[in-house]
């Protein structure tokens, strides 16, 4: 009786266990490291990948060392991303697969014409990761900027991806954050923007004359995922600091006939929403932030209490200005909430967040901004007093 019962629970037990029925091996698998896609007039799209080339990651093959490349390119055309992922998919002896993929690159005319009907391929595929860096190629294109080399790094869509974490963006995961943007009706979605030239003479890496890339600001959408307009660096660093997203950021203002930078390294942001009677909006942002001076090339003594706090002042206003033209740009140019205001109101005051929502972009670019800056030094360098003294 009692084996009969061991049996019945082993054979039971088969019912529910996963098997491997739908593995792929390794081997048969052609890892997918980067996806770029572009708008080809009169055919669809166009996708194109950058795949590792298995040989150069075996040590004993050289590692793709002598000159050799770690990928390969490979791209087709198809009526959308599905269509043209078929098309490629013939190309290959292998399966593609997207689970290591870390950069999404979208030439500039694939974003004008609008994201809403092209990306839901990334949600469906369970394979896809979307821990991904999504890029604009600014006045380019997605397979232009998968041709180009990139010195420091073996795969070069890896190049990208550490320039924004280096320039303290969102890391790895502008793409989710891009995705959780476009479902809110509270903030809209942009993405950071990387531009090809080229950057010779001190002005970028690489030979002299040979193209590159480099990061140059983001990239704005509107509520139909379409591209609108671009943010330079600075004013997407001031979006990141409204947004608290940013953790670092050095800063140079102009004394006279010297200069000063201050190197923060702790940063806030605290947005306060207020809605008078007659429906009129405000939003109070304060920013704070601490840090050290790095450089004085001015012939003031910071270690002087008075000449400290009035360098401190000085930040203060030229950085509040700054802001206030991001804000002011992106309220009368593009009219789309990218800082994410009206989430803001949805979770500070959300009854009346249900009587702004559906004219949302519209309102924000009505609304009253007010910026206050406060910075702190908490230190002024090991040397005292600058050597132009």
């Amino acid at each position: 009786m009692n084996r009969r019962l061991i049996c019945f629970v082993i054979y039971s037990s088969l019912l529910f266990t996963s098997g491997c029925w739908d593995r792929v091996e390794i081997n048969n698998r052609a890892i997918w490291i980067a996806t770029g896609l572009d708008a080809i007039e009169k055919e669809g799209i166009q996708l194109s990948g950058q795949i590792l080339i298995p040989s150069s990651m075996n040590p004993q093959n050289g590692g793709g060392g002598n000159g050799e490349k770690n990928f390969f390119l490979i791209s087709a055309i198809g009526e959308n991303v599905t269509d043209a992922t078929q098309n490629i998919q013939m190309k290959l002896s292998r399966k593609a697969f997207y689970g290591q993929r870390r950069v999404l690159l979208i030439g500039e005319e694939f974003a004008k014409l609008g994201l809403k009907n092209q990306l839901d391929f990334t949600i469906k595929d369970p394979n896809a990761s979307l821990q991904t860096d999504a890029f604009v190629v600014k006045k380019g294109t997605a397979i232009d900027m998968l041709n180009l080399s990139y010195p420091l790094e073996n795969i070069p869509a890896e190049a990208p991806l550490k320039e924004h974490f280096q320039a303290e963006g969102m890391n790895d995961t502008s793409y989710l954050h891009f995705l959780k943007a476009a479902n809110s009706k509270g903030i809209r979605p942009n993405l950071p923007a990387i531009e090809i030239g080229n950057f010779q003479d001190g002005e970028g890496v690489g030979k002299k004359g040979e193209k590159s890339y480099q990061l140059t600001g983001s990239a704005v959408f509107d509520q139909d995922l379409k591209l609108c307009g671009y943010l330079n660096m600075d004013e997407y660093r001031d979006q990141l600091w409204i947004m608290e997203i940013l953790k670092k950021r050095s800063l140079t203002i102009l004394i006279e006939d010297g200069n000063v930078s201050l190197d923060l390294d702790k940063m806030g942001s605290k947005v306060i929403p207020e809605i008078s009677r007659n429906k009129k909006i405000k939003f109070t942002i304060v920013l704070t932030g601490e840090g050290a001076v790095i450089e004085n090339n001015t012939n003031l003594d910071l270690t002087q209490p008075k000449n400290l706090e009035f360098i401190q002042n000085e930040f203060n206003k030229r950085y509040k200005k700054q802001v206030v033209h991001t804000i002011t740009k992106v309220q009368t140019e593009y009219g789309t909430d990218i800082f994410g205001f009206g989430e803001v109101i949805h979770k500070q005051i959300p009854h009346q967040w249900r009587d702004l929502m559906n004219n949302w972009d519209k309102k924000f670019s009505d609304a009253d901004v007010t910026v206050k800056v406060n910075l702190t030094i908490r230190r002024v360098g090991m040397s005292g007093p600058s050597l132009r003294k």
